[in-house]
């Protein structure tokens, strides 16, 4: 076929040409460092995918939807095409399934307009439709790596290009951005190595940035992409910042991302940011693993998902706060992508119980094991632990008088409705503007205000969200009981500077509790080791662990079963899974007193705005809600209390009818 040719028809809407429009394709298949054949394959399904828009149809009708036969069921007719080209051409915007419709429909029309696209491009074109319904029939071909590869790098070119997006970035040393005078033992043994690993070591003793040196020194041609795991929003804006100052092109993906984007005045096109972000054209994706591991779920364009994870790296950060059916969900979906798309794992935590430790090491395949060191942890003495066995609220008068000292205090319970209630009483004690409230029942617009103030803050009320999600550093703890891993998170947050003589260390009041969203074995268990703590040694942490996680993880094992189902039934142009992925999400409601504004938001096409004041809650509260006929199904409303300064009042509900 003569290329030149494609110069006289147009892509898209505007001036841009067929020509034009694969340059820019190929310009970002250059960026991606393929090379042989699979290049001259990939040269090849860019030059055709587009041919079919020659036809009238589309040339004069270029705005229209809405066509009898889509140009990529044209392009694909082409003879001169193997199977795996045919395939990505003919499913590069639509599942295979909506393709065979298009045929059984238009049978005719097909038939003429790839006749008219043989005559005007001079090229031989056959009838595909037996091809097409081979192609269902053919799984060994729908599952291989191949299939995907093409199809998904095709995908990721045209996305690319169509956004007019003009360079990607991939890897970076990491040691001429860490250039520290001292590196700790961790981050020695990390840039040395190139396996893949487990980092166990201490909270503030450098994890990120081990992990990071050792992805630079597998990534010696600087072509591989990071893709760095967080359990929270607040976790990954904060590290998405942190990299950012370093000069490490970052991007991040999370439910709440639009909304950060559209609040930073430095970022004149929110929408073309996000679409960096979406395409992980940065050096680093920092993400939740749902946006990430959706891929594996037959989502839309899972393929594009797929091909740039190829050889990639990635890096999951507080393994321990994932419970067991998102645990069966990230080390199935880290296992499949290891052998068959050949990814790099690193995954990292302050605190493992050695049961969790081992299911990683064997799911994983992980031989590697870098630890602080015991001379490391015994510089590591920041606090002390007091147990007392009565309920937080009935030594308010200890709190008030460590606050009168001038101490800030951080105070963590178990639900949201016991935070609520804490800081009713605790907000009578100092001046407004000195407390703050912290939990998953707020909306983004409140929630991104009130980390917006923690600095200026005195006191901190909050739940697990203080856990691992937010780089705040308090002098003195209460705290009610919960599993001692979840503990040792929230010690964190205390004397993060790591003053160890005896008079610097920090005091952690722990309380009994009244909720029951723990299993009483495991807060038995970590209530006898309390009684008898006093200071903590970070060398002893383990032994706390392995003490109290005795069990073997019987509900992982049940979820297993239903993530191999999920990853044999992974296919090429099937997308049909978006359903199942959602089972693994929380659900977003608009709390009724927010909804007036929510659609006056919506009236004037503030998106941005309007999604920023949803709620995101458990599928556990969602039914409940649904139960007690609070909730709006069809518009997603739930009839509860809500105000920006103690947020969503989930369970006081007022009937919807």
């Amino acid at each position: 076929m003569n290329i030149n040719l494609l110069k006289k028809y147009k892509a898209k809407p505007g001036e841009k040409t067929i020509y034009e429009h694969n340059e820019d394709l190929l310009n970002i298949l250059n960026q991606l460092n393929f090379k042989g054949d699979i290049y001259k394959t990939m040269e090849k399904v860019i030059l055709y995918h587009d041919i079919g828009k020659v036809v009238d149809s589309f040339q004069y009708n270029i705005e229209s939807r809405h066509r009898e036969i889509r140009h990529e069921l044209l392009s694909a007719s082409v003879k001169d095409l193997t199977d795996i080209e045919r395939f990505a051409i003919l499913t590069h915007h639509k599942s295979l399934a909506k393709v065979r419709e298009g045929f059984k429909l238009y049978k005719d029309v097909y038939l003429k307009e790839i006749q008219e696209v043989e005559d005007k491009l001079g090229i031989e074109m056959i009838d595909i439709q037996k091809n097409v319904n081979g192609y269902v029939r053919n799984i060994d071909f729908l599952t291989d790596i191949k299939t995907f590869m093409i199809k998904g790098t095709l995908n990721y070119c045209d996305h690319l290009g169509s956004s007019n997006i003009k360079n990607i970035y991939n890897g970076f040393n990491a040691k001429e951005i860490f250039m520290f005078p001292k590196y700790t033992s961790v981050q020695k043994k990390s840039a040395k190595s190139s396996e893949d690993m487990i980092i166990i070591s201490p909270t503030g003793s450098g994890k990120t940035e081990a992990s990071l040196l050792w992805a630079g020194n597998i990534d010696k041609n600087k072509d591989r992409k990071i893709f760095y795991i967080l359990p929270y929003t607040a976790s990954i804006t904060a590290m998405y910042k942190r990299l950012n100052k370093e000069g490490i092109k970052t991007g991040m993906l999370h439910g709440k991302v639009n909304y950060f984007l559209h609040k930073q005045d430095n970022i004149v096109n929110t929408r073309e940011e996000y679409q960096k972000y979406k395409y992980f054209t940065n050096q680093i994706t920092i993400s939740t693993i749902h946006q990430v591991f959706k891929a594996i779920f037959n989502c839309k364009f899972n393929e594009m998902l797929l091909s740039v994870y190829y050889n990639s790296t990635f890096v999951i950060d507080e393994i321990h706060c994932y419970d067991e059916k998102q645990l069966a969900l990230i080390l199935g979906t880290l296992k499949f992508l290891k052998d068959k798309y050949k990814i790099s794992i690193c995954i990292m935590s302050a605190s493992i119980p050695s049961k969790l430790f081992e299911l990683i090491k064997g799911e994983l395949g992980i031989n590697r094991i870098i630890k602080s060191t015991k001379t490391d942890n015994n510089k590591i003495r920041r606090h002390r632990v007091k147990y007392k066995d009565q309920y937080i609220h009935s030594d308010i008068e200890l709190i008030k008088k460590c606050i009168k000292r001038g101490e800030r205090a951080l105070i963590v319970v178990n639900t949201v409705k016991q935070s609520q209630e804490m800081y009713r009483m605790i907000s009578k004690l100092v001046n407004k503007e000195d407390i703050s409230l912290l939990h998953s029942g707020f909306c983004t617009r409140d929630r991104d205000r009130v980390e917006g103030e923690l600095s200026n803050k005195k006191v901190l009320i909050g739940t697990q969200t203080i856990e691992v999600s937010l780089d705040i550093d308090y002098d003195v703890m209460f705290t009610e009981i919960s599993p001692i891993d979840s503990q040792i998170q929230r010690w964190g947050r205390i004397n993060r500077k790591r003053v160890s003589s005896l008079k610097g260390r920090k005091m952690i009041y722990i309380y009994n509790t009244k909720s029951h969203i723990y299993d009483k074995n495991i807060i038995d268990r970590t209530r006898n080791i309390l009684i008898d703590v006093d200071y903590i040694n970070e060398n002893d942490t383990q032994g706390y662990l392995d003490e109290v996680y005795k069990e073997d993880f019987v509900d992982y094992y049940e979820h297993k079963v239903t993530m191999d189902a999920i990853l044999d039934n992974c296919k090429a142009g099937d997308w049909s899974g978006n359903d199942e992925c959602n089972n693994f999400t929380n659900v977003n409601v608009i709390p009724e007193s927010l909804l007036q504004e929510y659609e006056k938001y919506v009236d004037e096409k503030r998106f941005y705005d309007a999604n920023s004041l949803f709620v995101s809650i458990s599928e556990g509260k969602y039914a409940t809600a649904v139960r007690e006929n609070a909730i709006d199904i069809e518009k997603n409303v739930i009839y509860c209390d809500y105000n920006s300064e103690v947020g969503l009042k989930i369970g006081e509900y007022n009937k919807f009818f």
